[in-house]
């Protein structure tokens, strides 16, 4: 296991994949606002939950392009700066979402995690449906998040400006939710999805230390 600190007894690995199209320049320092949100959180809990090892992985997308804007790292290493986000091109969402997996599985192969003891939690957030992949349909990323929900990674979806419903049971996402496309709805959305993470992984913490209660 990688250990950062004596206490450390499991790992949380959060990957972000965000949209970069050009449909969300109305809404761009608000994303970056989420960016910042949700990475100082987790930053918190590092704090407060020394025995959970954090470490994030943030994507953006748009059109062919897959930036990786965070690399698979500790979160005490972010440096507290919101990534590059330029919002152009279209929605390649299942392309996104296939290319960060396979790479998120990559990192957790080199980092030599443990599955038995690492949480992983992909948050994808978007506003609109998948408009310009080339590599990956519809059927073919649900079923790889099929594949990946057997190993016990968690999936949640956030959408605004289309039927967010349909569109993540078409992939295969139970948890889902839809936020007002301005800068108090994407507040409103990060504490939300942080209030939800920081409870489960009290529970994912809870049940390692105390597996027959």
């Amino acid at each position: 296991m990688n250990k950062t600190t004596e206490t450390t007894i499991a790992n949380a690995v959060n990957l972000f994949i965000i949209d970069e199209s050009g449909s969300m320049a109305s809404v761009t320092e608000s994303t970056r606002e989420t960016f910042i949100g949700l990475l100082e959180k987790i930053k918190q809990e590092q704090t407060e939950m020394p025995e959970l090892q954090q470490f994030v992985n943030l994507w953006t997308f748009a059109d062919n392009r897959f930036n990786e804007r965070l690399i698979f790292q500790e979160v005490q290493r972010w440096n507290g700066q919101a990534p590059d986000y330029r919002p152009t091109g279209g929605t390649p969402l299942n392309d996104a979402i296939g290319n960060a997996l396979k790479k998120l599985e990559n990192y957790l192969f080199v980092k030599n995690l443990p599955a038995e003891s690492t949480r992983v939690s992909v948050f994808v957030l978007t506003d609109g449906e998948e408009n310009s992949s080339r590599e990956w349909t519809t059927a073919g990323i649900r079923q790889y998040i099929g594949e990946c929900e057997t190993k016990g990674w968690e999936f949640t979806y956030y959408g605004t400006d289309h039927d967010v419903w349909r569109a993540a049971e078409a992939l295969n996402i139970k948890n889902h939710g839809y936020f007002s496309k301005n800068s108090a709805g994407m507040r409103d959305m990060v504490n939300e999805h942080n209030y939800a993470e920081y409870n489960k992984k009290m529970a994912y913490l809870q049940k390692l230390k105390n597996p027959n209660p």
